[in-house]
Order: structure tokens, then sequence, then C-alpha cells
């Protein structure tokens, strides 16, 4: 029997991310690659500003690329209609933010079951 811990979950390739800021193009992200396998556990981590956060809005469908490809589960998501997008969030991402973003009049059962 094969294991599945070679998938590629998350295939990223030569992906870029610009904003514009005070008139200028500032490039966050330049030609970035890289595979994520099933079962595989990585850190993400740089100074402030390295594009950390940009990174994971990108992956989590918040943002779009400037260029280059961002496959899911072998699926291109870059180009993906609203309803595909709502659908992979709701089944294939979950973010847990440095700022958990609670409701403090809430319990944590509580906030948990608030998005549903």
């Amino acid at each position: 029997m094969l294991s599945n811990m070679n998938k590629i979950v998350l295939n990223i390739k030569n992906l870029k991310k610009n904003f514009e800021h005070k008139n200028k193009k500032v490039e966050v992200l330049k030609n970035l690659s890289f595979s994520l396998k099933q079962g595989e556990l990585i850190a993400l981590t740089g100074p402030s500003g390295s594009g950390k956060s940009t990174l994971l809005h990108l992956i989590a469908l918040l943002e779009k690329p400037s260029s280059g490809k961002i496959s899911l589960l072998g699926k291109n998501i870059n180009n993906l209609k609203k309803d595909e997008v709502n659908k992979i969030r709701k089944y294939n991402i979950s973010l847990i933010f440095q700022n958990h973003n609670l409701i403090s009049d809430l319990n944590v059962i509580e906030n948990v079951m608030l998005p549903l």
C-alpha cells in the first residue's frame, strides 16, 4: 500500500505580490516557489515586513497574487469564482491568527460557534 505522505497539498510557483505605496511599487514576494507535502510540518519565519502574512493571505485566498501560481490539492486557486473560493475556505483552509480576534463577552465555545 502506498503512503499519502508524498502527496503535494500546496504548490507555489514563481509567486509575486506587489503593492502600491506612495505611488511606488513595493515588491513583497519575488518569485517564491515551494511545495508542501501532506503531513509535512513547516515554520514560516522572518523579520517584520518580509512577507509572511502576505503569503498566508494569498494561500488563504484573502488576496490575489500579482503573478505566479498557487495550487491547493492539485487545483489552481488563482482565478476561482467566489463560490469556489468559499467552498475551499470552508473545507480546506483554517487560519489561527496571532491576535485571536475573539469576542471578549463570549466564552471559547461561543466564539468557535459564532461563524457556524
